[in-house]
């Protein structure tokens, strides 16, 4: 059986960090829809 690689990250955060960044950008990308929708703004 093949040796398996390490995984080399490329970023300082922990995996509960990253997927909590994750979880407000896409908060306020919801947040930020909503704000534009109710000015009337819509996507291309």
């Amino acid at each position: 059986m093949a040796k398996k690689e390490p995984i080399l990250l490329k970023f300082r955060f922990t995996y509960g960090e990253l997927k909590q960044k994750a979880d407000v950008t896409l908060l306020l990308i919801d947040r930020d829809l909503a704000e534009f929708s109710d000015r009337g703004f819509t996507p291309a």
